[in-house]
């Protein structure tokens, strides 16, 4: 399935479940109706970052949903999500650190020690 659609069909999916209709969302984040409508319908493409971010927000999504989402906004445009785009912005010693993973050639085994360690 086209990604553009997937997007659009859990923004859809999600609203129909809160029971908020398109033009109610469209007003809470700042959009057309015309606009959410085609991104539900996956004709638009490359959604603002900042729009599925207040798109999460006025959804109240769960983190994981709000993750779904993001991911889902990732494998559509190529880009990073935007949570983790908002992230990376904002804390410049996680640039720092991605910078230095970079040049020690960090593998996935070493990045998966580096979470485990976070967890604890």
């Amino acid at each position: 399935m086209d990604n553009n659609k997937e997007l659009g069909q859990y923004v859809f999916h999600q609203r129909i479940t809160r029971c908020i209709t398109c033009r109610h969302l469209s007003q809470m984040v700042g959009i057309s109706t015309a606009y959410l409508s085609q991104l539900e319908r996956g004709i638009r493409i490359n959604p603002d970052p900042q729009l599925l971010l207040r798109i999460a927000q006025a959804l109240s999504l769960s983190p994981e949903e709000a993750t779904n989402l993001f991911d889902l906004y990732a494998e559509t445009t190529g880009n990073l999500p935007p949570d983790i785009t908002e992230y990376l912005n904002g804390n410049s010693a996680v640039q720092r650190a991605l910078r230095q993973a970079r040049e020690a050639n960090a593998t996935e085994e070493d990045w998966g020690r580096f979470i485990e360690q976070l967890k604890k």
